[in-house]
């Protein structure tokens, strides 16, 4: 979690430096799955996580938007 929220925070700080008003910035999805294996004498056992995030920006500035997405 501590990766993805670093990841996050340089997003939403190239989002700001763009222009992009705080109200139009939101998250819109975030999940937190369990990664497991499956040996064959033994039960399942979780070996690590995986964090997914999505964002949803809202901006007026379509055509400068390549140059915020080459940024990210």
């Amino acid at each position: 979690v501590t990766a993805n929220s670093a990841a996050i925070k340089k997003v939403l700080d190239e989002v700001k430096a763009f222009g992009v008003d705080k109200k139009d910035v939101r998250t819109s999805q975030f999940s937190l799955s369990a990664n497991y294996i499956y040996p064959k004498d033994g039960p399942a056992r979780v070996v690590g996580y995986t964090v997914t995030s999505s964002l949803e920006v809202i901006s007026k500035k379509i055509d400068e938007a390549s140059r915020l997405l080459d940024a990210l």
